[in-house]
């Protein structure tokens, strides 16, 4: 008797700063890929495809599309831009 099937396993890509738009921390996530396996004997043998991406907030553990690190990056530029002080309005 063989027993064979796919199993899905994450690999992670990498750590990145990230601001989180549910717990509202600036800190880090691990951005993951997702594959699927054929195995043999519950035994990993080789990937067949792609099934997705996703990136998880360490501080809150919520998982998101990998969009959201873009729009992090565009936050984050805006930030960096120095700020244009107006003096105050006299009375």
């Amino acid at each position: 008797m063989i027993i064979f099937g796919t199993r899905v396993r994450r690999e992670t890509i990498g750590v990145k700063p990230f601001y989180c738009p549910t717990c509202h921390t600036d800190g880090a996530c691990t951005h993951e890929e997702a594959k699927r396996w054929f195995t043999l004997f519950f035994i990993p043998i080789f990937p067949m495809d792609k099934v997705g991406e996703m990136v998880t907030c360490h501080a809150c553990g919520t998982q998101y599309h990998p969009d959201v690190l873009a729009k992090f990056a565009e936050k984050r530029k805006n930030d960096d831009k120095p700020k244009r002080h107006e003096p105050p309005l006299e009375d």
